[in-house]
C-alpha cells in the first residue's frame, strides 16, 4: 500500500493536523510572551527545537504537498500565482488592518491623535507586502517580550519564497519523478552547508528547516504512489524524530524522519477527523491572529502564566480565525471561484 490516493477528496485528517500544528505554535509562544522562558521541549534539548517548530514544520510540509498538487493542476504561471496570492494576502491584510485600526488604538499608551499621526502606525501596513514590521507606536511597550505586535509574520515571506521556488522547480521539469531525483543532492548539500556555515545566525537557521520541509512536502506529492504505507516505518520514523528532538537535537535526523510521520498521520491513519475543517479551514487565521492576542492578554493580565495565556489565546484565536476567514471569503469570493485556495 502507498499514498497514491492521499490527495483525493477530504477523506483524511489533514485539516485537523494543520489545526493542531497552529495550536503548537501558540503553545510555544506562550512561554516567552509571558516571561516564562522556553517550552518543555526546548528545556530538555538545550534550546535546539521546540513544539512550535514541530507545528511550523508540519505546516510547511503540508503546504509543499498541496502546492505541488496545485501547480500540476494549474500548470499556468498566472493562474498559479493568483491562487497563491489569494492564499496569503487577503487574510494577512485583514489581520494587519485589524491590528492598526482596532487593537492598536485600544492598547497604545499614546493619545489617539498621536497614535494615528505617528508615521510608525502606517508603516505597519508594509507587513501586507511581506516586509515584517514588528512595532506599533506605544503598543505592548511594557510586555515581557517587548513590543512585537505579531512575531509570527516572519514566516510569510519565507512561505511565498517557497511558492516561487516550487514554480521554478516545476518550470524546469523537476516535477517529473525521475528528474526530481537530480534535485535531491544539490538541495541536501546547499541546505546542510547553509545550516553549518550560519551556525549562531538564528534568522538564517530558522529559515533553512521550514524550506527543507516544504521541499520534502513537494517530493512527497511527486512520489506519493511509491512511498510505502507501513506501520513499522511510521514507528521507526517517529522514534527517530523523538530521539533527534529530545536528546540529541540532530536536525538531519529530524528532516529524514518527521516528514513521514506528517504524511502518515494525515493520509495513512483512519480518517476519523475527515469532517474537521471541511467548511472552515482555520489554521491560517489562527496562526495570523494568535500572537497579537497573546500580547493583548499579557498586557491586560501580566500575572497570567503560560498555561492561562495558551488556553485563553487559543480560544480567542479560533474565534478570530472564524472572523478573518469570513471576511476573507467575502472579500475574495469571485477570485476564489477562478483561482482557488491551496
Amino acid at each position: 500500500m502507498t499514498f497514491a490516493d492521499a490527495p483525493k477528496g477530504r477523506n483524511n485528517n489533514l485539516s485537523a493536523l494543520r489545526f493542531i500544528a497552529a495550536l503548537l505554535v501558540i503553545f510555544t509562544h506562550a512561554f516567552p510572551l509571558t516571561g516564562n522562558g522556553k517550552d518543555f521541549l526546548l528545556r530538555q534539548n538545550g534550546g535546539l527545537m521546540c513544539f512550535g517548530e514541530i507545528g511550523l514544520f508540519g505546516l510547511f510540509f503540508y503546504a509543499g504537498f498541496l502546492v505541488m498538487k496545485s501547480i500540476e493542476r494549474k500548470n499556468d504561471a498566472r493562474v498559479y500565482f493568483r491562487a497563491r496570492c489569494i492564499r496569503i494576502f487577503p487574510a494577512l491584510w485583514i489581520t494587519v488592518l485589524l491590528c492598526i485600526l482596532v487593537m492598536g488604538p485600544l492598547m497604545t499608551t499614546l493619545s489617539l491623535k498621536d497614535y494615528f499621526l505617528n508615521p510608525g502606525t502606517w508603516k505597519y501596513l508594509i507587513n501586507g507586502l511581506l516586509v515584517p514590521i514588528h512595532d506599533l507606536p506605544g503598543v505592548f511597550e511594557s510586555n515581557a517580550f517587548l513590543p512585537t505586535v505579531n512575531g509570527s509574520l516572519w514566516t510569510l515571506p519565507v512561505e511565498f519564497g517557497c511558492y516561487v521556488l516550487c514554480w521554478l522547480f516545476w518550470r524546469l521539469g523537476f516535477s517529473d519523478r525521475k528528474k526530481s531525483l537530480f534535485s535531491l543532492l544539490p538541495v541536501a548539500v546547499v541546505g546542510t552547508a547553509v545550516f553549518i556555515l550560519t551556525d549562531g545566525i538564528q534568522l538564517v537557521q530558522s529559515i533553512v528547516l521550514p524550506v527543507s520541509f516544504f521541499y520534502l512536502g513537494m517530493m512527497a506529492w511527486i512520489w506519493r504512489d511509491r512511498i510505502p504505507k507501513k506501520g513499522w516505518l511510521l514507528a521507526l520514523c517517529a522514534a527517530g524524530a523523538v530521539v533527534s528532538m529530545v536528546w540529541y537535537g540532530f536536525p538531519l535526523l529530524t528532516v529524514l524522519t518527521l516528514p513521514y510521520v506528517y504524511l502518515y498521520l494525515a493520509f495513512g491513519t483512519k480518517p476519523v477527523l475527515s469532517r474537521f475543517g471541511t467548511k472552515w479551514e482555520l489554521s491560517y487565521g489562527i496562526y495570523l491572529s494568535a500572537w497579537p492576542l497573546q500580547q493583548v492578554l499579557n498586557a491586560c493580565f501580566p500575572a497570567m502564566g503560560w498555561a492561562g495565556n495558551f488556553a485563553l489565546s487559543s480560544v480567542l484565536s479560533i474565534i478570530a480565525a472564524f472572523g478573518i476567514t469570513f471576511l476573507e471569503k467575502k472579500a475574495t469570493g469571485l477570485l476564489e471561484k477562478t483561482g482557488g485556495r491551496g
